[in-house]
């Protein structure tokens, strides 16, 4: 996993976004985690599995 400050995120967002697609990239502030960039295939198979669990 990728992990990037919000400044290099906000800089460079649009290699961030490539790199998303191959895996999560973390992005953090004053050195803790605030958001997770991810895929939008990622993204469906984690409400599939939530789904699958009984969440909504």
């Amino acid at each position: 996993m990728m992990i990037k400050t919000s400044g290099d995120a906000r800089r460079h967002w649009r290699e961030l976004l490539d790199a998303a697609q191959k895996s999560p990239v973390a992005i953090t502030r004053k050195g803790v985690v605030v958001a997770y960039v991810i895929s939008p295939k990622m993204m469906d198979e984690l409400v599939k599995m939530r789904t699958d669990l009984g969440g909504r």
